[in-house]
């Protein structure tokens, strides 16, 4: 096991290893980390199973059932809530409804995970929309459809809707940096 941008990566290899390999290898897989390709896809494959990404490591992984993706753990509730008790689940489990620092980060997420009509943590009080963290909304950087109470990711854009409502929710929490 070893780090390569705060990640894990395991190596292993039928016969002797070779350390130009490794080397090689590590600095092959810290420039795809760095080009901002979370799964290694030319690396990780069933023809060459002996180097793939498997999170952070340990006792700095996910949770089981959670989901590990740029830094963060993220669960995705199957059971649907109103936001008030996605929060409160969310709280429950160490974590909060799922933020977003940029479009990039929503949009990855949305199309790793595959997340649709998920609750996230932006909730709007009077005319301005926070996060969870309590951050306001950069409207620079998201455009909310609809202007009702609590938002959730519908597809590739963040909509809005009333508190009541049922959906699955996002809840994130952070990796524990070494």
């Amino acid at each position: 096991m070893a780090r390569v941008g705060g990640s894990c990566v395991a190596s292993a290899s039928a016969g002797n290893i070779d350390s130009t390999d490794v080397k090689q290898e590590m600095t092959t897989i810290s420039r795809m980390w760095r080009t901002d390709r979370w799964f290694l896809q030319s690396k990780c494959t069933a023809a060459k199973p002996e180097t793939c990404h498997h999170g952070k490591c340990p006792p700095e992984q996910c949770p089981s059932g959670w989901i590990g993706f740029r830094n963060k753990c993220y669960f995705i509730s199957e059971e649907e809530k109103k936001w008030t008790s996605s929060q409160t689940f969310c709280a429950e489990n160490e974590s909060m409804l799922a933020t977003f620092e940029t479009q990039e980060e929503m949009h990855s997420l949305a199309k790793h995970l595959k997340i649709d009509n998920c609750w996230t943590g932006l909730h709007r009080k009077g005319e301005t929309f926070y996060w969870e963290n309590g951050t306001a909304l950069k409207k620079a950087l998201f455009q909310i459809q609809n202007h009702s109470e609590c938002a959730y990711l519908d597809g590739f854009t963040i909509s809005s809707s009333a508190y009541s409502l049922s959906r699955c929710s996002i809840c994130v929490k952070l990796h524990i940096d070494s």
